[in-house]
C-alpha cells in the first residue's frame, strides 16, 4: 500500500491536545483540590469566630458587661476596621489563620466579617428571639486563593473561596444550681464568719456566681465575686462551702464562679468529683415567668382547733387561706394577724396565745397598702455590693415570722386550689411607697415552754403533707419540730408534670427597695420545699445595668445543718450568708428550667 509524506502527522496533533487537555485538568484537580482545603479552613475560621462572638452576646444578653469583647452587640463590623483590641470573634479568626487584614486585588489575602441578622434560615423552636436583645450572629470568611494552572485559562490570579457561620441564643431546659444573678458586683456571695452552706445532691454545678466582679470599689480585690468573708480587701476567710455530697451521685459538684477568685477558699470542700471553676454566667431561669394577677377575693383567718385540717398545736391554731392580703402576714406567739381586720387573735382555743398558723394551698398575694402598720417591722442585712448603702435600722416585710410563731402547710381533705401547696408573692399596693418581703427570726420556729407542737413529718401523717410531690422523690429529711412551708406541685408555679415542688417565695421584681429584702434566719430550724425568687428587674428578661437594676439581696442565718432544710433553689441577686449556723439545701437534679444557651446553628 502506498504511503504519503504526511503520514502520522493527525495522531501527532491529537496526542499534543489529549496531552494539553490532561495538563490542564491535572492544573484545574490541582486549583480546586487547594481551593476545597481552603473552604475547610475558611469555615472551621468561621465557626471558630461565630461561637466567639456568641458567646460574649450570651453574656451580655444574661446582664453582665463584656467590655473585654471588642464590639458591640448588634453594630455589624469587620476585622480590619476594628478598633484595639481585636474583637473576640477576630481574634479566634486569626488563630484558625485569618487575620481579616482584608482583600487585595490579585493578592493572596482574606476579609472577615461580622453581622447580627434579625432572622435566619429555618430558626430553631428554642429561639431566644423576643428574649435575648440580639439572638443571632453571623461570621463570614472570604478567603482569596492563588490558582496557578487554573490561571491560565480564566485570565485571574485569583478565586475567593467564602465560608459563613451562624451562631444563636436558644433555650436550654437543664437543671438550674443555686444561682447569684448580680452581673458585676464584688461580694455578690458573702459566706461570712463561721458560717457554712452544704449542698446535698443536684446537678453537677451546685451554684453559679454570675458577677465578673467590675464594680468600682477602692475597698476590695477587683477579682471578688464569691467571697467567704466580708472584711475589707480579703476575698477568703474561714467560712465554709461543703459540696462534698453534691451532684447526682453525691460524690462532689461543682462550684462555678464567672469574676473569681479564680482558686477556691481555704475551707472550700468539693468532694471527690467536684472543683472550683471560672464559668460563663447562667441566666435567670424564671426570667419569663409572668408575675401573678391581683385576686379580688381577700385572704381569711379562722381559729380552728387542734388536728383540724392538720393543726399541729394542741392548743389550736389560726387557719389561713389563700388571697389577697393588704397588710403583712404576721406570725408571732400572741400576734398572729393579717388584712386589717383580723388583727390581735392573742388567745387561741385552748385558753393560750396564738402561736401557730398553718397556711391552706394556693396563692398569697401580700399587697401592703401605705396604710400604718401595713408592714411588720424588723431588723435589716446589708446588702453585700461595695457601694451599695447598708440600710440599717428596721426593713419592712410582707411575711413576718418571729417570736416564738410556728408556721406549717394544712392538710386538707380536698385542696380547692389543685396546686398542692403555697406561693407568696411579695409586691406593693399602688398607692404605697415602700416595698416589703419575708423576714424569720431567729426566734422562729421554736415552740413555747408549754406548748405541745406536734413534729412535722415528711412522709406525711394526721398533721403533715407528704413532702414529695405525687409521682415525684427527693431524698427526706427525719421528721423536726419548726417551721415548714411547701410549694406548689402544680398549676403555674409548680411543675408541669406535678412531681416538683418549685416556686415557694416570689418576689415583685420591680422592688429594689434596700429597706424591703429578704431575711431568713435559723430559728427554731425550717424546711422551705420550693424555690426563693428574689430579682430586681422590672421588664424581665431585659434588665438596666446595675445599679439600676439587680439589687434584691437575700440574707440567710442557719442554725445546725440537720435543722435549716433549703429542699430547692435559690435564684437571687445577691445572697449573704452569716453567723455561726449551717444553711442546708438539698437540690433537685430533675427539677429542670429553661436557660439561655449559646450554640453553632448552621
Amino acid at each position: 500500500m502506498r504511503q504519503t509524506k504526511d503520514s502520522g502527522q493527525v495522531t501527532i496533533f491529537v496526542m499534543l491536545a489529549m496531552g494539553i487537555f490532561l495538563l490542564g485538568l491535572i492544573g484545574f484537580a490541582v486549583d480546586m483540590t487547594n481551593m476545597w482545603f481552603h473552604r475547610q479552613t475558611a469555615q472551621g475560621a468561621a465557626d471558630a469566630a461565630c461561637q466567639a462572638g456568641i458567646m460574649d452576646v450570651l453574656v451580655n444578653a444574661e446582664g453582665t458587661p463584656t467590655p473585654g469583647s471588642g464590639f458591640t452587640a448588634g453594630t455589624a463590623f469587620d476585622c480590619a476596621s476594628s478598633s484595639t483590641p481585636s474583637p473576640s470573634p477576630c481574634i479566634y479568626a486569626a488563630l484558625n489563620g485569618y487575620n481579616g487584614a482584608g482583600l487585595v486585588a490579585d493578592t493572596q489575602s482574606n476579609e472577615v466579617k461580622i453581622s447580627f441578622p434579625g432572622t435566619v434560615t429555618n430558626p430553631p423552636p428554642t429561639s431566644a428571639t423576643g428574649v435575648a436583645p440580639v439572638p443571632y450572629l453571623q461570621a463570614d470568611v472570604t478567603d482569596r486563593v492563588p490558582l496557578t494552572f487554573a490561571s491560565l485559562l480564566t485570565n485571574t490570579r485569583t478565586s475567593d473561596v467564602r465560608a459563613r457561620a451562624t451562631c444563636g441564643i436558644v433555650y436550654a431546659k437543664v437543671p438550674i444550681p443555686m444561682i447569684v444573678l448580680n452581673p458585676v458586683c464584688a461580694h455578690s456571695l458573702d459566706v461570712q464568719g463561721s458560717a457554712e452552706i452544704k449542698i446535698v445532691g443536684g446537678p453537677p454545678k451546685s451554684i453559679q456566681v454570675n458577677s465578673n466582679s467590675t464594680y468600682p470599689s477602692p475597698s476590695l480585690p477587683p477579682i471578688c465575686a464569691a467571697a467567704t468573708t466580708g472584711s475589707t480587701g480579703s476575698c477568703t476567710a474561714n467560712a465554709v462551702i461543703d459540696l462534698s455530697q453534691g451532684g447526682v451521685a453525691g460524690t462532689g459538684s461543682m462550684f462555678g464562679t464567672f469574676g473569681g477568685p479564680a482558686t477556691a477558699p481555704p475551707n472550700f470542700m468539693p468532694g471527690t468529683t467536684g472543683s472550683w471553676q471560672q464559668q460563663s454566667p447562667i441566666s435567670d431561669p424564671f426570667a419569663t415567668l409572668p408575675a401573678p394577677a391581683r385576686p379580688t377575693t381577700p385572704g381569711t383567718l379562722t381559729l380552728v382547733p387542734s388536728g383540724t385540717n392538720g393543726c399541729p398545736d394542741s392548743n389550736g391554731c389560726v387557719e389561713f387561706t389563700p388571697g389577697l392580703y393588704t397588710t403583712a402576714i404576721v406570725v408571732k406567739k400572741g400576734a398572729i394577724r393579717a388584712n386589717g381586720s383580723l388583727v390581735g387573735m392573742a388567745n387561741c382555743l385552748g385558753g393560750k396565745p396564738c402561736a401557730t398558723a398553718i397556711f391552706d394551698p394556693g396563692l398569697y398575694y401580700i399587697a401592703p397598702t401605705a396604710a400604718a402598720g401595713s408592714f411588720d417591722s424588723e431588723g435589716c442585712g446589708s446588702p453585700s455590693c461595695a457601694n451599695a448603702t447598708n440600710p440599717g435600722g428596721s426593713c419592712n416585710y410582707d411575711f413576718a415570722v418571729n417570736s416564738n410563731g410556728i408556721v406549717r402547710p394544712s392538710k386538707l381533705a380536698v385542696d380547692p386550689s389543685g396546686m398542692g401547696g403555697t406561693v407568696f408573692y411579695f409586691t406593693k399596693d399602688p398607692a404605697a411607697t415602700n416595698y416589703g418581703s419575708v423576714f424569720f427570726g431567729s426566734s422562729a420556729g421554736s415552740a413555747p415552754g408549754s406548748y405541745t407542737i406536734q413534729p412535722y413529718t415528711p412522709t406525711g401523717d394526721a398533721y403533715s403533707p407528704n413532702l414529695v410531690c405525687p409521682g415525684g422523690s427527693s431524698p427526706t429529711p427525719a421528721s423536726m419540730n419548726g417551721n415548714v412551708l411547701l410549694a406548689p406541685c402544680s398549676g403555674p408555679y409548680g411543675d408541669p408534670l406535678g412531681a416538683r415542688r418549685v416556686m415557694l417565695f416570689f418576689q415583685d421584681r420591680a422592688n429594689n427597695d434596700n429597706h424591703g429584702q429578704p431575711s431568713l434566719q435559723g430559728g427554731g430550724g425550717f424546711i422551705m420545699a420550693g424555690t426563693m425568687y428574689f430579682h430586681n428587674c422590672p421588664n424581665s428578661p431585659n434588665c438596666a445595668p446595675y445599679p439600676t437594676d439587680w439589687n434584691a439581696y437575700l440574707q440567710l442565718q442557719g442554725g445546725a445543718c440537720s435543722a435549716t432544710q433549703v429542699m430547692g433553689q435559690i435564684v437571687t441577686d445577691q445572697l449573704g450568708i452569716a453567723g455561726s449556723g449551717c444553711v442546708n439545701m438539698t437540690l433537685d437534679p430533675f427539677l429542670k428550667r429553661n436557660i439561655l444557651k449559646a450554640t453553632l446553628l448552621q
